[in-house]
């Protein structure tokens, strides 16, 4: 037995490349799985806390091991009733009804954990989303409804909730580094087991020359090629792969990414320097030549289909016919292009209106801060008179209306307070008379709307349109939201004329 241990010891001694190789590849393999498919996932928690005076005995002083015990036993019994159908249909009721989304029950189910604090009389709700800010939102929501229904439930109970969810800053799952050791280790177990299988020499000359060769003349280049694909198809990098995906679609303009000088003011459209200035000019005018029907920039076939009204109202200015032109993107908030695209177009001696319907800015402001700064106060103001008070309080539209301060042709409408029913107002039959009430006095609407990964507004805004510009910002656009965000815009009904990229040479 020594003898064959030790015949063994001398293959794995003689062949730890070998193993070593198994033990990188797996560790890459699964490190390469979990990047490409599957999605993070982020935890949050909400915690309730259990009143002492609920389960004690009246009269009797509190037993710190039996209190221990009961509040072990009773939050059992609550971890049942927060998971029950009673708790969790009344959670995705309202969660759907304010985020105008399909979450069910079972989903609900599957995502949620309940667990008592420490041996406490605190126990948590946690609730794993790919998007941070829904597990927050569906962890408070399900525990406030928790405490409200186990009072109902259990008489004389008492629950709280003492600490509602906070955004986590850090993924719960996956978890790459170790499940990479773990897939390093069963690739090293893997070789170790294949070598003790197989004989020595066998291995020696034949199996150790073919990984070898293989890892020496092929592997290396095929995991480059694999992580190039991979990179390729996360993000669009530039014009070419953006023509690749939808050459249906024009591209219109880019602006640059160092687009600010020092020392500006407002009269230099939205603090940009001269080069960026003409580019604006310029992607104004291939705007233009779409809205008019120029063929080189006409998509073929029936797809595309401007009003005539507008075609005509482009060249001629007939305020009765004016354009309304929707700006989206898939993931990043924009109002830096929709800003400066407007500014272009009032130079021209056209009465434009900005409508800010991108009622969450505040959700991209730490993400981009220095371009979205000035935007903040200028633009994106969370007063009363804003389109969300506009849609919910009848009175006169002029109310609403506010000068840009960066030319007198320019006016805009900031978003107002966050609505609880934001697609239910932009779908309303008050929102398509507030823009036919504007095409009487502008020649051009922009329509600024959020992300389409963030809300649907720039969907349900597309049949009141004219066109669509969707926004790119390349090296940070993903194909996939890209996709589902034109994909959606579609089915909407809505033209798009083309795309902008954006910070494009960052």
């Amino acid at each position: 037995m020594a003898a064959d241990w030790r015949k063994y010891a001398r293959i794995y001694a003689e062949n730890w490349q070998i193993i070593l190789f198994c033990g990188v590849t797996a560790a890459a393999l699964t490190l390469l799985y979990m990047s490409a498919a599957l999605h993070p996932l982020y935890q949050a928690s909400a915690t309730l806390y259990v009143n002492r005076a609920a389960y004690n005995e009246p009269d009797t002083p509190p037993d710190l091991d039996i209190s221990s015990r009961a509040a072990g036993q009773i939050i059992d019994t609550y971890a049942h009733i927060v998971q029950s159908d009673r708790v969790l249909s009344q959670a995705v009721e309202e969660f759907n009804n304010y985020n105008n989304y399909n979450l069910t029950a079972e989903s609900l189910r599957d995502a949620l954990t309940v667990k008592q604090v420490d041996s406490t009389e605190i126990f948590a709700v946690y609730i794993t989303h790919t998007n941070p800010e829904t597990a927050v939102e569906i962890a408070d929501i399900t525990a406030r409804i928790a405490a409200r229904e186990i009072e109902n439930v259990i008489q004389d109970s008492s629950v709280r909730v003492i600490d509602y969810a906070s955004a986590p800053t850090r993924r719960y799952a996956p978890r790459y580094l170790n499940n990479t050791i773990m897939g390093g280790v069963c690739g090293i177990l893997a070789a170790v087991i294949a070598l003790t299988l197989f004989q020595h020499d066998f291995m020696k000359k034949n199996i150790n020359k073919i990984i070898q060769k293989s890892a020496d003349e092929n592997l290396n280049n095929n995991i480059n090629n694999i992580n190039n694909k991979i990179k390729k198809i996360k993000k669009i990098k530039n014009q070419k792969d953006l023509s690749a995906l939808y050459g249906d679609i024009k591209i219109l303009g880019e602006i640059p990414a160092d687009f600010r000088l020092q020392n500006l003011t407002n009269t230099d459209y939205y603090h940009i320097s001269p080069a960026v200035r003409e580019k604006f000019e310029i992607l104004k005018n291939h705007i233009l030549d779409v809205l008019s029907g120029d063929q080189k920039y006409q998509k073929s076939g029936a797809e595309f289909d401007i009003k005539s009204g507008v075609k005509n109202s482009a060249k001629s200015g007939d305020k009765s016919e004016s354009a309304v032109l929707l700006i989206t993107s898939a993931e990043s908030h924009e109002s830096f292009i929709t800003l400066n695209l407007a500014a272009a177009f009032a130079a021209t001696k056209k009465r434009i209106i900005i409508l800010n319907c991108d009622f969450y800015p505040s959700q991209a402001q730490t993400q981009d801060r220095t371009r979205n700064q000035d935007e903040i106060s200028q633009f994106q103001t969370q007063s009363q008179k804003g389109l969300s008070g506009l849609l919910t309080n009848p009175g006169m539209m002029s109310a609403y209306i506010a000068p840009s301060g960066i030319d007198h042709h320019l006016d805009f409408i900031a978003a107002g307070p966050v609505p609880p029913n934001p697609v239910e107002l932009l779908q309303s039959e008050r929102m398509k008379r507030v823009l036919r009430e504007l095409r009487q006095n502008y020649d051009y609407i922009f329509l600024n709307c959020p992300p389409m990964q963030t809300v649907e507004n720039a969907a349900v805004l597309a049949p009141e349109s004219d066109g669509a510009l969707f926004i790119i910002r390349p090296g940070y656009s993903e194909r996939e939201s890209v996709s589902n965000a034109i994909n959606q815009l579609r089915r909407g009904g809505a033209n798009i004329l083309g795309f902008i990229l954006n910070a494009s040479g960052k």
